[in-house]
């Protein structure tokens, strides 16, 4: 027998995951938290173009990739290349520059888990100018600073700005000298399950300066690694399997497909682009009879969960 109602079936999952990353973090940032192992996935040293980068084609963008020829930016982390607002100059007054990374969400434990590190240094005037981190899940059409992304359940940070360390305009960011060479650590903890539908995370390193020109080099940025860590009770990405749908998009009826020879009792959530469950089925068979019924036009995820755990998933379009 086949059952659906409006109640996320996901709920309890949800607050016992709550729970269990309360009771390691409390409500404040803290270190890196490894859970069951860090596994890397991808790097930038800068020696040639990274693949994570996207290329910033404005005329007037301040950020260079290259070998740092400057009175306190001498050289790069790893020689030759970096990240660098000029790689000659000293950083110019009114500046508004940046420089973003790309992230595929369901390489990083289904997008529940991100871990981006870098090495850095920065050489600016104290209190005004800066560099700070934004985020954006729509492609870059919107940006927020990531100490205010609300997106995220818990950040968990090593070497990053707080709310106190403010740019001009009040903006949190790094601003100051550095001295030496700085390794920051972000890990970015999403809410189970992921708030789907961004699929996408744009990683910005922003840079601006005021009207005064103080002479000073800016920031410098190399060996970024991106890595995830492994959450308790959750899934790999390549471990999950594929709900089946046909015909999509759905119109009257379309039947689910999906791994379950035992014929264990399974729930098939149905999350629309809000990330709200609004519907849920349970069934002991391997395929379900969907109708279209009220569901507005749309895009939905589909999960499949066994027990306490994501076992697949599928898209389905709703004309």
């Amino acid at each position: 027998m086949v059952q659906a109602n409006l109640l996320p079936a996901m709920k309890l999952r949800k607050i016992l995951f709550s729970l269990l990353l309360s009771s390691v973090f409390g409500t404040t940032l803290a270190q890196i938290e490894p859970f069951q192992g860090i596994h890397d996935v991808d790097s930038c040293r800068f020696e040639t173009p990274c693949q994570l980068a996207i290329p910033d084609t404005t005329v007037n963008n301040i950020w260079q990739r290259g070998a740092p020829q400057k009175s306190v930016f001498g050289q790069s982390y790893s020689l030759p290349n970096a990240m660098v607002t000029d790689t000659l100059n000293t950083y110019p007054t009114n500046a508004d520059g940046s420089f973003d990374l790309r992230f595929s969400l369901e390489d990083y434990f289904y997008g529940m888990d991100i871990i981006i590190g870098f090495r850095h240094r920065y050489h600016t005037d104290t209190l005004t100018d800066g560099g700070f981190i934004e985020t954006s899940y729509d492609l870059g059409n919107t940006w927020g600073n990531l100490l205010y992304d609300q997106n995220i359940e818990w950040l968990l940070s090593e070497n990053m700005y707080t709310t106190q360390d403010t740019l001009k305009g009040g903006i949190p960011g790094f601003s100051g000298t550095s001295n030496d060479w700085i390794h920051t650590q972000l890990e970015l903890i999403y809410q189970f399950p992921v708030k789907w539908p961004y699929d996408t995370l744009l990683l910005r390193f922003h840079f601006i300066s005021d009207s005064t020109d103080t002479g000073k080099d800016g920031w410098m940025i190399d060996n970024i690694l991106t890595s995830f860590a492994e959450l308790p009770g959750a899934v790999k990405r390549h471990d999950l399997s594929i709900v089946s749908v046909t015909p999509n998009p759905l119109t009257e009826f379309s039947t689910f497909r999906f791994e379950n020879d035992a014929r264990e009792k399974v729930t098939i959530e149905l999350i629309n682009s809000s990330g709200i469950t609004v519907r849920t089925y349970t069934t002991h068979e391997n395929n379900l009879l969907v109708e279209k019924g009220k569901l507005p036009k749309g895009l939905y995820l589909i999960k499949l969960i066994n027990g306490f755990q994501v076992t697949g998933t599928g898209k389905l379009l709703v004309q």
